[in-house]
């Protein structure tokens, strides 16, 4: 009803606004989309030190920043203790369509082939039904008698900045969304994004992100390795996915909005 009645819907993207006219039987000529944006927080930290914002007193020293050196940028007692190698990152609330069981399937595979590299998940377990994803991560490492792969519900956004940039790539599956912020943090902070050829992640991720076209483990695990065996590959999907943040912006947004109003 109120999306009838309503005389101006805004929505975050062409995908949401084909469901809107789908489901709702609107008129679509009354839909306007306001793509949204990284936060500025999301950017490529220099490599010489930490972005001075990242810097929180007794927390993240000023130091030469270098991914082989991980803990002093991250929260002493934290995952600066855990993350002791080269790592894949993915950031999401756990929902049973964003794929993680996939995913740590595919790291399996990875894992055996690229010793000591690490899985850090970022997002609590909202999956319904329940999926004991702590139980598998436990199994996993026992079986790769190693802390392969770590979880935890929240991390700071300093700090989630300071990772997204020292990740060797981000995952971000998902069956269905309405827009795909996580690509657009990763892309933003230099870091080639992993994700599903579905929905708004197409729009989003346009020409830069490296799509897997079913969410299987031997597809994820072939994209998550030739990013981390082709290097030439990577530094492209770099250079493409700090364009590709160029078309998106908050100030873009507010004045689109306005516009509207």
């Amino acid at each position: 009803m109120a999306a009838r009645r309503a005389d101006i819907i805004l929505t975050v993207s062409k995908f949401s606004k084909g469901e809107i006219v789908k489901y709702y039987q609107v008129d679509p000529d009354k839909i306007t989309v306001t793509p949204l944006a990284a936060d500025g927080i999301f950017r490529v930290i220099p490599q010489t030190s930490p972005d001075p914002s990242l810097v929180r007193r007794g927390k993240i020293p000023l130091v030469p920043f270098d991914k082989g050196r991980i803990n002093p940028l991250l929260t002493k007692g934290g995952l600066g203790e855990v993350i002791k190698n080269k790592f894949i990152l993915s950031v999401g609330s756990i929902f049973n369509r964003r794929h993680i069981p996939e995913l740590i399937e595919a790291f399996k595979k990875i894992a055996g082939e690229f010793p000591g590299i690490q899985l850090l998940i970022i997002g609590a377990n909202r999956t319904q039904p329940f999926i004991d994803i702590d139980k598998t991560i436990r199994e996993t490492n026992k079986n790769l008698d190693y802390r392969a792969i770590i979880r935890e519900d929240y991390v700071s956004e300093k700090d989630l900045a300071a990772l997204y940039n020292l990740a060797e790539c981000s995952v971000y599956l998902s069956d269905y969304e309405g827009f795909g912020l996580p690509l657009l943090e990763s892309m933003a902070s230099g870091t080639p994004v992993i994700t599903s050829r579905k929905t708004s992640l197409v729009e989003a991720g346009g020409e830069a992100a490296i799509f897997v076209n079913s969410n299987n483990p031997p597809d994820i695990y072939d994209k998550i390795k030739k990013v981390l065996a082709d290097e030439n590959f990577r530094k492209e999907r770099v250079k493409k996915g700090l364009e590709n943040v160029k078309r998106f912006s908050w100030e873009r947004c507010a004045r689109e909005t306005l516009e509207v109003f």
